[in-house]
């Protein structure tokens, strides 16, 4: 995939960041679902646990962990799986429509975004999730993975 567009960049379009009325959409909100059979209180803890899934301890510690920011400061522990890279967005896939089937009120938000662009804008750099919100430079997995869940949601009840 290539990066996002930065010739429209800024947009008034664009939903971003995942902040105020739409914190809903980041993985640091807390909304507790189940993924893995382990019952997560954010996306950010089910993420970072799934780098640790053959490494039980180190996998509690993250799933169980205070808060989203310690989740993945825990999840540079182990060690990743050889395939990790090619694995992670689709991780990341199930995990997102894992949080928004499970959760009637946030799921119904999205839906509510309807067309509109979702860009994980951010501050600290992160161009494989994100974009910069200083110019919109990134790939915004996480925004095209949340407009891909929209999508089904939307296909299922029109």
């Amino acid at each position: 995939m290539s990066d996002f567009n930065r010739t429209q960049w800024p947009t008034e379009d664009v939903i971003g960041p995942f902040d105020g009325e739409y914190s809903y959409l980041s993985n640091f909100h807390e909304v507790e679902f189940e993924y893995n059979g382990t019952l997560f209180p954010t996306s950010e803890h089910a993420y970072q646990a799934m780098k640790a899934v053959d490494e039980d301890e180190i996998y509690e510690k993250i799933a169980s962990a205070s808060s989203p920011k310690k989740a993945k400061q825990y999840g540079k522990e182990p060690s990743l799986p050889d395939d990790w890279n090619e694995r992670k967005k689709f991780l990341m896939l199930e995990i997102v429509t894992a949080k928004f089937s499970q959760n009637p009120e946030i799921r119904e938000k999205l839906v509510g975004t309807e067309d509109q662009l979702l860009v994980e804008l951010n501050r600290w750099g992160d161009t494989y999730w994100g974009a910069k919100k200083s110019d919109g430079e990134g790939k915004n997995m996480l925004g095209r993975i949340l407009m891909e869940v929209r999508s089904s949601f939307r296909s299922i009840n029109p």
